[in-house]
């Protein structure tokens, strides 16, 4: 779901905010593609997107598309209003070859998850906004 929260980062984010979050959302998120940056001076690969690379802090950095392949760190279950009550599993997602992880929800039940968990990238629409959500492989 959705929250009113999220709609006023998008607002933010839209309006003038680190342009490679922005081409995060706008290239990739809203194209069903999820963007991580390569570092074009020491070759590497991180997530979240940003305009320098955290390793050897050169702006020579591109984004990329990742296939969306993963495992699974951490996870948690949350209800709120905006779920109706209804639990959401959300994990943290090592991306594979990407320094950094991903936290989002995860399409499946807190029952059935584990820490390891092979998981890829799927989309989730509401709204004007499209947001990643993983699944079990």
């Amino acid at each position: 779901m959705i929250t009113t929260e999220s709609q006023a980062l998008w607002r933010a984010i839209k309006k003038n905010s680190d342009k490679m979050l922005y081409r995060f959302f706008e290239e990739g998120l809203a194209q069903r593609k999820l963007l991580i940056i390569r570092c074009g001076s020491c070759d590497t690969f991180h997530f979240p997107p940003r305009s320098f690379c955290p390793d050897c802090l050169t702006e020579d950095v591109e984004l990329v598309e990742h296939p969306g392949k993963g495992k699974v760190y951490a996870f948690t279950s949350m209800a709120d209003q905006s779920s109706g009550g209804k639990p959401i599993t959300y994990a943290m997602v090592d991306l594979e070859g990407v320094e950094g992880r991903i936290f989002t929800m995860v399409e499946a039940a807190y029952e059935e998850m584990s820490i390891g968990m092979e998981v890829e990238a799927g989309y989730l629409e509401k709204e004007d906004m499209v947001i990643p959500c993983f699944k079990p492989v």
